[in-house]
């Protein structure tokens, strides 16, 4: 069973995005958001993190063929597949489908366990971001603990 325990990673996402425009919203305020490398500061991602890696990948079928996938394509699917089985167990209890989830979840720190072992440097010249306990500019939130996000939203 998954607990809040910290996980390590060798090497996370190479990307760190601040988002301008937008200002950190107010769920982000108080993070210690580091600027992009063109001095951006912003609305800073990633929230979550999941596993990309086409090495553990996931088994699905593409053009009548089985094969592995990995990256955030095949991590968004997870993610939407966890919030769909949290708004069944939430329609089951009679209540309302989660919604938008970011402020709770940037509430509920320990709905994840936090990726303390890293960085975004895939080539070994950019080490621009390093991971760290809470939220940071690799893995977000860290990787979510299912039965805690749903009991956090009340089921």
């Amino acid at each position: 069973m998954a607990t809040g325990s910290p996980e390590v990673v060798l090497v996370c996402a190479p990307f760190f995005s601040v988002v301008r425009p937008f200002a950190p919203p107010g769920y982000q305020l108080g993070l210690t958001m580091p600027s992009s490398p063109n001095g951006h500061v912003g609305r800073g991602t990633p929230d979550v993190a999941g596993n990309g890696a086409s090495s553990a990948g996931y088994e699905v079928f593409f053009q009548g063929k089985r094969t592995t996938l990995g990256g955030t394509s095949a991590v968004a699917p997870l993610f939407a597949g966890l919030f769909a089985r949290i708004n069944q167990r939430l329609a089951s209890l009679g209540k309302p489908t989660a919604g938008f989830v970011n402020p709770l979840l940037y509430k509920s720190t320990t709905s994840f366990r936090s990726i303390v072992n890293g960085n975004n440097d895939l080539t070994g010249t950019l080490g621009l971001y390093h991971v760290a306990p809470g939220w940071d500019a690799c893995t977000g939130l860290g990787a979510p603990i299912g039965t805690a996000i749903m009991e956090a939203l009340g089921g």
